[in-house]
């Protein structure tokens, strides 16, 4: 089951990079919570994962994000990506790796939490670098 989650995570971001946020938000749970970096609260459903990735979209004036690695631990995976960009009210340059744990069950993912380093994703999944 494991590798299965690995292979519906990354279809996720391939649907993302691709532009296309419907496949993506196909799968999730309806009743995904999900809380990335920027937000200041976890938000709750498809609804709250498009607002969510809308809002990030419009934080870039240009950007390129790649996936670097995707760890397989059980029932969630980690993914390592790497952020390069121009903020657009900033201008300020980013170069910038983070990792985001996925919870997967019966193929969907039902949460998904970002980190700011590989040891703090690492260990919300019982594991050690």
């Amino acid at each position: 089951m494991s590798q299965e989650n690995v292979e519906t995570v990354a279809r996720m971001y391939d649907s993302f990079l691709g532009g296309d946020l419907s496949a993506m938000l196909a799968g999730l749970d309806p009743e995904i919570e999900w809380r990335s970096i920027e937000d200041t609260e976890t938000r709750h459903g498809h609804h709250g994962v498009a607002d969510s990735v809308v809002a990030w979209l419009d934080m870039w004036e240009q950007h390129e994000l790649e996936v670097e690695e995707y760890l397989d631990a059980g029932h969630e995976v980690v993914v390592t990506t790497h952020l390069r960009g121009r903020g657009r009210r900033s201008g300020a340059e980013v170069d910038d790796r983070y990792f985001a744990v996925w919870a997967l069950r019966h193929g969907q993912a039902v949460a998904y939490r970002e980190y700011a380093s590989k040891p703090e994703a690492l260990e919300a999944v019982g594991l050690k670098e």
